[in-house]
């Protein structure tokens, strides 16, 4: 199997779980928001978004350094792994109090602090299950980190449908995801004790140290990037209220749901150029990354074109009228969508070339213009402002990791006739969905998807020889 063929397969494990379930939480998520009404599916979502804002803490930038190092193969796993494990749990146990301790200085009322309270026993469990993950991706065995994913969504999307028809309210229904994830940490003890080798539990001071150290670039920008996702919720939650923070994040919260795909696409590719340069294999990494970078632009485009043009069918849809307010929010941050896929390949590109210093640099600038924008456009635009903000944020980040990755050579060809052919089929895209628009959003749906796979495959941008492969190394 080729490189290219062993990452798509990988892609397509890591994909499928998140995308199937995003696919069920969709009305999850619809049914949720109605039953609670836009102030507690705010409040609900900022207690979310709070506790992930210290997630970056707790894997103080470690997730992709074991993803990296397992890739590479290092001499005594065992031993590695129990370090790793020790790292990581003293972390988790430090970032928590810290949780605690962040939740009584902030004051909030009681109700508010009794949800964040709740949180944290979530992202306990969300760190926990992400350790799990991150060393079976550095084994390339993806299926089984997307399994850790399948098991949890599923619990706590059927259960939390459950809980609220039988009057639970928000108090069940953390619960309900708090109890998936358990499940989930569940499955990856019971993965990792038979399918992976037994880490050798030993401390290590000099390890810790030296492990510590080398996180600190990766720490500050898992930080940044939590900041640039959840800034604007808690903005929106000092400056305007709950029922804010409600319409906002009924509109990113698809967008989140999207963000998976290259995430995964990212995250498959990463090991695998990782290794590549390992082997000094340049080329070979260098036209990998330029073809997912060509993958990126063939899934990003239309989703943007097509959300654009019908986001307000998509709230009715899904929210209802309650949450209208949201579809002008969902219009402009959707285009966070395709930038954050190209961005993934170049950010995954940048640190299997160990050019971590200059990803960090490109979030520091992204992050602080994105905040400017938050103080200055909340207070005047509010829901509008937010979503303005999030969005730059991630274009200049985008700008500035593409600058890089066409100045280390990881993307050769940014600009040539296929990504250009890609361009000109999305306009035609556009134009046809413009003029043949109906409200139906299942409908529309149909209409895009059919003409754009006809025309990817008859213009010959996608092969119908790699889609065939790639499906029988499925198998």
């Amino acid at each position: 199997m080729s490189t290219t063929e062993k990452i798509a397969r990988n892609s397509i494990f890591l994909i499928a779980a998140p995308l199937f379930l995003n696919f069920l939480s969709i009305f999850a998520t619809a049914y949720i928001a109605r039953k609670l009404g836009a102030t507690d599916f705010g409040l609900f979502n900022f207690a979310i978004a709070f506790s992930s804002v210290f997630l970056p803490v707790a894997r103080f930038g470690l997730n992709n350094m074991i993803i990296r190092d397992i890739a590479r193969k290092p001499d005594n796993i065992n031993s590695y792994l129990g370090d790793v494990f020790i790292l990581r749990g003293a972390l988790m146990l430090s970032t928590t109090a810290g949780i605690i301790v962040v939740i009584k200085m902030l004051g909030y009322d009681p109700r508010t602090a009794h949800m964040l309270y709740l949180s944290i026993l979530l992202f306990v469990f969300i760190t926990l299950n992400g350790l799990f993950s991150e060393i079976f991706m550095g084994f390339q065995r993806m299926g089984y980190a997307s399994n850790i994913t399948l098991v949890s969504g599923l619990i706590l999307t059927g259960l939390s449908v459950c809980i609220l028809y039988f009057g639970y309210g928000l108090d069940g229904l953390i619960w309900t995801y708090i109890l998936g994830h358990i499940t989930g940490f569940l499955y990856g003890i019971y993965i990792q004790a038979t399918k992976f080798p037994s880490p050798r539990f030993v401390l290590n001071r000099v390890f810790m140290r030296s492990y510590l150290v080398q996180g600190v670039p990766f720490f500050a920008m898992g930080f940044i990037y939590m900041g640039l996702t959840q800034f604007s919720v808690i903005m929106l939650s000092k400056m305007a209220d709950l029922a804010s923070v409600g319409i906002y994040t009924a509109a990113v919260a698809l967008v989140v749901k999207l963000i998976l795909i290259p995430q995964s696409i990212g995250q498959s590719l990463y090991p695998a150029v990782a290794a590549l340069y390992k082997d000094s294999k340049m080329h070979e990494a260098a036209e990998t990354v330029q073809k997912y970078f060509m993958l990126s632009l063939v899934v990003g485009l239309p989703v943007a074109i097509g959300v654009t043009i019908i986001g307000d069918d998509i709230i009715k849809l899904i929210y209802g009228n309650e949450y209208i307010k949201a579809a002008p929010l969902l219009k402009i941050s959707i285009w966070t969508f395709p930038v954050w896929c190209f961005s993934q390949i170049e950010f995954h590109a940048l640190l299997a070339a160990f050019k971590q210093r200059d990803i960090l640099n490109s979030y520091i600038i992204s992050l602080a213009i994105h905040v400017i924008l938050n103080l200055v456009l909340i207070p005047k635009y509010k829901l509008m402002g937010a979503a303005i903000s999030f969005f730059i944020g991630f274009f200049i980040l985008f700008v500035l990791m593409t600058y890089f990755a066409r100045k280390y050579m990881l993307i050769r060809f940014l600009y040539n006739g296929k990504s250009a052919r890609i361009v000109g089929i999305n306009i035609i895209l556009a134009a046809l969905l413009f003029v043949l628009y109906t409200p139906n959003v299942f409908i529309m749906v149909a209409m895009a998807s059919f003409f754009y796979g006809a025309a990817l495959l008859l213009t010959r941008t996608i092969s119908v020889g790699v889609l065939v492969r790639t499906a029988k190394s499925m198998f």
